[in-house]
């Protein structure tokens, strides 16, 4: 037994398998040595690893790091949030999307009622969506138990549409077989409970040659890959040019090879050749260990090759970083770049203005989501409708700031009467519950003044 729709979610779940290996292999800085002749691989093998300077890592934790969900205005439902650790989780969604172009958040209940949020990544969950509305109209979640001592392995996959969700099993660990249909559920929310984070600054790619990925978001670390690579590549050459031409060699003339038979290095036992007769080796009089060279020949001469000068490879090196700091819009600081080290937080926060605003830009991006998974749980944990929920992210700040700067900026702002205290608070970058305990720690405290004030009036009253 199997489904139409379920074949087609399974299709669109390993479509993006060769793209998200990619993407993680950069991630871990694993990925293969480019720009090397078919010939040259073949004869290395696996002798040559990768020197990789993990470029795509940094430009991801440089976005991510700015991306601080504080909360959300509208509907309570940021202490909800906050109790499914949701604060946390919102990084790591943030991360994936950003390396992956599509990361995934599932909302659901669990025995009590209660919501429920996961994180979700490519590799176990895949969406559908409408051509014209570009709404979800379906979600896949696939979950394999490989098979141990103590449990026979077995696939289960779920299918989220709007209006039911169907629980879908396979008796093969790697989804092969034949699925039955295990339970079937109404879905009271009324709407494919999955939220997509998208990583994509323009329309989806409907004229994309691969099916499924039209709506899949790209990389961020896509445009620096090919850098990336030179990067490794000159790396390694470098490595090499030091092992073989920078060193410094010595020679001599005027003294003669000696001559030794050749042992196994493990057994002792002699290396014979095909002939039966032991083999000779022709090696240098002079141990490589040596750190004085000495020949009893009047004609013997001895001296040093120089080195190699391996300036070049800086020079290339500096161009490569300096196509990723354009590129990524990372600043020359993040990027080992000692002498373009900030001097002054104002140096850094006009340095990172490339990154600061490609974080906001992200955050717009991103907060959408977040508000649809506001939105689900809120309507899950008071039994509304999701589309009746009315919320809006909150972020911190996505700049660097001097604390002194900040908090003398705050001060004349509010004293000038312009402002609220709340808004001040809020652009200092705390978050929703903590401003909430502020507020009230500042009445708490005004309150008590309060009483101690007329506690001394009415204690001078009653002296007169």
């Amino acid at each position: 037994m199997s489904s139409p729709l379920l074949i087609e979610m399974q299709q669109r779940l390993m479509a993006g398998l060769h793209r998200r290996s990619e993407n993680r292999a950069y991630w871990a800085g694993r990925q293969p040595l480019a720009y090397l002749a078919p010939e040259a691989r073949a004869a290395l093998g696996n002798r040559l690893g990768v020197l990789s300077v993990n470029f795509a890592r940094v430009a991801i934790t440089a976005l991510t790091e700015r991306l601080r969900l504080n909360g959300f205005d509208g509907a309570p439902v940021w202490d909800d949030l906050l109790a499914l650790d949701y604060d946390q989780f919102a990084d790591t969604l943030h991360r994936e999307a950003l390396l992956q172009g599509e990361s995934f958040c599932l909302v659901w209940s669990d025995d009590q009622g209660n919501p429920t949020v996961t994180i979700e990544s490519g590799d176990t969950v895949a969406v559908k969506r409408d051509d014209v509305t570009r709404q979800i109209t379906a979600g896949i979640k696939q979950v394999t138990v490989n098979t141990t001592p103590a449990t026979k392995g077995y696939t289960d996959v779920w299918l989220y549409q709007v209006n039911k969700v169907e629980h879908w099993r396979s008796s093969a660990p790697n989804g092969g077989g034949e699925f039955e249909l295990i339970e079937q559920m109404p879905n009271p929310l009324g709407q494919v409970p999955i939220v997509a984070f998208t990583n994509a600054d323009l329309l989806p790619c409907l004229w994309r040659d691969t099916p499924y990925l039209e709506y899949s978001g790209e990389s961020e670390i896509e445009p620096i890959k090919c850098l990336i690579d030179a990067m490794a590549k000159t790396c390694a050459d470098l490595a090499v040019a030091q092992e073989f031409t920078a060193r410094p060699r010595r020679w001599a003339t005027g003294i003669e090879a000696t001559e030794e038979p050749r042992v196994d290095p493990c057994t002792g036992e002699p290396v014979l050749d095909g002939n039966g007769e032991q083999i000779i080796d022709t090696v240098s009089p002079i141990p490589e260990g040596n750190r004085a060279m000495l020949s009893d020949n009047d004609n013997a001469h001895f001296g040093q090759l120089e080195g190699a000068n391996l300036v070049g490879f800086r020079t290339s090196i500096d161009i490569w970083i300096q196509g990723i700091m354009a590129v990524a819009a990372v600043p020359a600081h993040m990027c080992g770049v000692t002498t373009s080290n900030p001097s002054t937080a104002e140096a850094m926060q006009c340095a990172e203005a490339g990154l600061t605003s490609r974080a906001e830009s992200k955050a717009k991006l991103f907060a959408k989501s977040h508000e649809a998974v506001a939105r689900l749980v809120y309507a899950i944990r008071n039994s509304v409708d999701p589309n009746s929920v009315t919320v809006r992210a909150v972020w911190g700040n996505f700049d660097v700031r001097s604390i002194a700067a900040e908090a003398d900026a705050a001060v004349k702002e509010y004293q000038s009467g312009l402002v609220s205290r709340r808004l001040m608070l809020t652009r200092m970058g705390l978050p929703q519950d903590q401003i909430e305990a502020e507020l009230s720690a500042i009445d708490d405290d005004a309150a008590k003044a309060r009483d101690i004030a007329v506690g001394r009036y009415m204690s001078g009253l009653n002296d007169n």
